[in-house]
């Protein structure tokens, strides 16, 4: 039996990719990869293109070079719905949940059956997140902070990705309920779910991640195993100022 190529085992690669607003370039010759199972970390201080990057992905920003593949699909001139249906789930920055819908209809809203084993449903995503079923009549707007970015995290879920991108995973949230969320995403990797995530708490991230990938000006400046967050103080001072 052959070995599978590299390629194979990629659920997302970038090639050389150019992105930006109207005429404004902010990503130029972003190669990036996530592979099956991997958990990637995107990195860099404000403004450096993560959220860019991501929509790109997407299909939600001005794409003006390079290609996206999804799981070896080139997914690159694709609206984004049909990016999302290719498997990859975004939890977006600000949660963007439906404010007048309940939580129960926010999920079901985009949610794509399979007849896969390990498919996601209502139920299981209840069980991942016992306070939205609690709560599964409540609206968008009457959850708090951290219930939203459950609710998000479920959404996506429900769309059966083969990637899920979060961007700012615990932003604005109280400790208690970000800790939540690392032990939901540690939940997810256990289930094989490929993850690429943005995030400030490089504790967590270097305890979760396999790789990160920093950002500097719209480049890639620095990438590498993610035990190095935790145990090289000028690389982070030197690209994240923190």
């Amino acid at each position: 039996m052959t070995s599978a190529s590299p390629s194979a085992a990629q659920v997302l690669a970038t090639e050389q990719l150019e992105a930006g607003y109207g005429s404004a370039q902010v990503l130029f010759g972003i190669d990036l990869q996530v592979r099956r199972g991997e958990v990637v970390a995107l990195m860099g201080r404000n403004g450096m293109g993560k959220t860019t990057l991501i929509r790109t992905i997407i299909g939600l920003a001005t794409r003006m070079g390079g290609r996206i593949l999804v799981e070896g699909k080139d997914v690159t001139r694709w609206a984004s719905y049909r990016v999302a249906r290719a498997g990859v789930g975004l939890v977006p920055e600000g949660r963007q949940v439906f404010a007048a819908l309940t939580t129960e209809e926010n999920l079901v809203a985009t949610a794509r059956e399979s007849s896969a084993p390990d498919a996601w449903t209502l139920e299981s995503v209840y069980r991942l997140f016992p306070r939205l079923a609690e709560r599964r009549r409540h609206y968008g707007n009457q959850l708090s902070g951290g219930e939203q970015q459950m609710l998000a995290i479920g959404r996506a879920l429900l769309t059966q990705p083969a990637l899920l991108m979060l961007d700012e995973a615990t932003e604005g949230l109280a400790p208690l309920i970000r800790q939540e969320i690392w032990r939901t995403l540690r939940t997810l990797k256990d289930r094989g779910l490929s993850v690429l995530v943005v995030d400030r708490d490089l504790k967590a991230l270097g305890a979760l991640a396999d790789r990160y990938v920093i950002l500097e000006k719209g480049r890639v400046a620095r990438s590498g195993p993610a035990r190095e967050l935790l145990s090289e103080r000028a690389l982070i001072e030197r690209y994240l100022g923190v």
